[in-house]
């Protein structure tokens, strides 16, 4: 059985079970991680990026949602606030990108910034290159440019080794360049279950707060903001999406949540990559 991901506990409690797969709580440091994980050696380099299991039988792919770019450009600005903003950055790679919403609400706030995303779904990235965005699959160990910025949005929950992952992506970025990390802060749930699905076993372990302050400076980067937002927006695409559930058949709706009001779990972390570990090595 998989000991904690963070802290290499084994002393954990039971939190739930999907799809064959055993979730779990570390009792050290809060982690929910899926104890009985697929070998390492099926765990591809795609499903590091965020590909989910099924992609090529049953169709997740979705299409793009132009919905989110309002919400996208107000966390941008939320993260790079004025009086910096953009300025100094030139390059930005996006890793897992998707459909590219996020690469179009970076294009939209700074159009001089040379992006490029990664993404693992064939027919993601081909609408994404529709809208002339320059998206292509590669591995990022082996890659050899380097960038301002490097972002992970949703991304982070998919990850065997979130330290060794972050540690290489750190190799990618300039000196002086940011990472911009979004997953969901798993303690921000109170006594609350995360609501399923969980993906699992797509998703691998999901964080807290306190593990991305530990996790970050041990990879290598200094955090400088963390921002949190509420996981279900509402906004009236939001609205008609949770309505239309009530009406359909086998699908669950969130509007009471929404109704509520969902809990600020949505967390966005910038930080900037510390050249402390070169000069230590030199």
């Amino acid at each position: 059985m998989q000991n904690c991901l963070h802290c290499s506990s084994h002393e954990c409690e039971e939190y739930g079970q999907e799809n064959g797969y055993r979730l779990v709580r570390c009792t050290k440091c809060r982690l929910l991680y899926v104890q009985n994980p697929p070998a390492l050696n099926d765990i591809s380099e795609s499903t590091k990026q965020g590909v989910h299991a099924g992609d090529t039988a049953i169709d997740v792919t979705g299409r793009f949602q132009s919905w989110r770019l309002p919400i996208l450009q107000n966390r941008l600005a939320t993260m790079f606030p004025d009086p910096q903003g953009f300025a100094g950055i030139h390059t930005w790679l996006d890793v897992g990108c998707g459909h590219g919403e996020f690469l179009t609400a970076i294009r939209s706030l700074a159009p001089h910034i040379q992006l490029k995303g990664t993404e693992p779904n064939e027919r993601k990235r081909e609408a994404a290159r529709l809208k002339g965005l320059n998206i292509d699959f590669f591995d990022l160990s082996a890659h050899e440019e380097t960038y301002d910025v490097i972002s992970l949005m949703n991304v982070y929950s998919h990850l065997p080794d979130p330290h060794e992952f972050l540690s290489m992506l750190r190799k990618l970025i300039r000196p002086g360049g940011h990472i911009l990390i979004q997953t969901g802060d798993a303690d921000a749930y109170g006594n609350q279950q995360i609501t399923k699905p969980w993906y699992l076993p797509d998703h691998l372990s999901f964080a807290n707060e306190t593990i991305i302050r530990d996790l970050l400076p041990k990879s290598g980067f200094m955090i400088e903001r963390i921002e949190k937002f509420r996981w279900l927006e509402r906004t009236w695409p939001t609205f008609f999406t949770e309505a239309a559930k009530l009406l359909l058949p086998n699908r669950a709706s969130r509007m009471g949540v929404l109704l509520k009001g969902a809990p600020k779990t949505d967390m966005f972390i910038v930080a900037r990559r510390s050249d402390e570990i070169d000069l230590q090595k030199a």
